[in-house]
Order: structure tokens, then C-alpha cells, then sequence
């Protein structure tokens, strides 16, 4: 069934009136145009082999990164099917590979990097099992002891 029976089956069984005089169609295009070498009027000189290879990146990084937020941003994380999927769909060369951070031997930047929580080195970060060394018992624990002793009796 094509779109626009669906749609108009789908109108129909909502009881949505026909209005004929709003009836537009929109011719479909013959042939295929490769979106990439489109020139528009009055551009410029034409892109030299690296500036268009360098588009040509720049433009599969987007549409791979797009896809994989995509799959990121889902109510479960993707799985390897669809990451294999979006790595044929979307094949990406070393320099596209860098631009969107997948590549071999990428690492982003320390100073980009805003996952990496800035602490001072004076006072360095602590879990909950380290201490400054000392071993006893903290002033709330032996509180909440004393008033569970306190509830017993």
C-alpha cells in the first residue's frame, strides 16, 4: 500500500471530510541528483580534491554521529547488530573516524574532556573506605549507635 492511500484510509476511518479543492500532488523527481556536487548560481570557484574530500567527511561524521545519538538517546542501549548496522550504513574513512572520535588511537583532549572533575591538589578526592588515617569511629556513628541503644532499652 502506498503513503498516500494509507494516509487518506487513515483520514477516512477518523472521519475526516475529502476536501477536493485541497487536493495537491507533488510531482516526483525522474532521476536520482547526487546532492554533493550540486552547484548553485553564482558560487564560487569549485572545491579542489581535498576541500571536497574534506566536506565529504565532515558530512558522513555528521550523519554517523546524528545516527548514533540516535541509538544512544533509546530507552535501552544499542545493541551490536545495530551498532554493525550503523557502521555499514554509515562508513567512515580515518579522517571521519577522528572528526566523530571513533578512530584508532583517539583521545580527546584533556582540556575538552568535561567528564574529568577539576579538584585541587590540596585536597585530593576521597571515597567513602579512605580516611586521613584514622581508624576510629566518626562522631555520627557512635551518635547513631547511642540512640539505637537508646530505642533497645
Amino acid at each position: 500500500m502506498s503513503f498516500p492511500n494509507f494516509l487518506t484510509r487513515y483520514l477516512q476511518h477518523e472521519g475526516v471530510e475529502e476536501k477536493p479543492e485541497f487536493d495537491h500532488t507533488i510531482d516526483q523527481l525522474i532521476r536520482q541528483t547526487d546532492i554533493t556536487n550540486l552547484r548553485l548560481k553564482g558560487e564560487g570557484g569549485t572545491l579542489t580534491g581535498a576541500e571536497r574530500n574534506a566536506r565529504d567527511d565532515s558530512f558522513m561524521a555528521y550523519l554517523y554521529g546524528m545516527m548514533d545519538l540516535q541509538l544512544r538517546i533509546g530507552s535501552r542501549p544499542a545493541t551490536s547488530e545495530e551498532r554493525t548496522d550503523l557502521e555499514q550504513q554509515y562508513p567512515l574513512n580515518a579522517h571521519a573516524q577522528q572528526l566523530v572520535g571513533v578512530g584508532e588511537g583517539y583521545r580527546l583532549p584533556a582540556d575538552e574532556d568535561v567528564n574529568t572533575p577539576e579538584h585541587s591538589e590540596a585536597e585530593p578526592m576521597q571515597s567513602d573506605g579512605e580516611g586521613d588515617g584514622d581508624d576510629g569511629e566518626d562522631e555520627h556513628d557512635v551518635e547513631w549507635r547511642a540512640s539505637e541503644d537508646d530505642d533497645a532499652a
